[in-house]
């Protein structure tokens, strides 16, 4: 007889809660809102990775598109935002003369990078 190790608890997603995350958000990507009727790929991510612990509950699930998913790799959600906002700060400091709105974007994103740091939330 072949041993096989005792299974633990499923971490995946199984098909009934990959549907119902996917309904929830609305079929569009969390982060950038963009869909299957926009030509991209859909995929359910785990908020907390599941090398992490992370489990296939729905509570624990986003729909986001390949792009995003792969960016986010196993970052956690925090890790992920601060990403992001370094990747978009750094994009509107490399604009040489910024209008309004790009100049109080910078100054959200310098404040929101400020609060990662002052709470010592790492970056992955």
């Amino acid at each position: 007889p072949t041993h096989r190790p005792k299974k633990s608890a499923h971490l995946g997603f199984d098909a009934e809660t990959r549907a119902k995350i996917l309904r929830r958000d609305g079929y569009r990507c969390v982060v950038c809102g963009l869909g299957t009727s926009d030509g991209v790929e859909l995929q359910v991510d785990h908020r907390i990775p599941q090398d992490r612990g992370g489990r296939g509950t729905i509570s624990n699930g986003q729909t986001l598109c390949g792009a995003h998913n792969y960016r986010k790799k196993n970052l956690n959600q925090l890790q992920f935002g601060r990403k992001l906002f370094e990747e978009w700060y750094k994009a509107l400091m490399a604009i040489r003369k910024p209008d309004a709105e790009q100049t109080k974007l910078r100054g959200f994103c310098r404040e929101v990078l400020a609060l990662y740091k002052k709470h010592n939330i790492d970056g992955g």
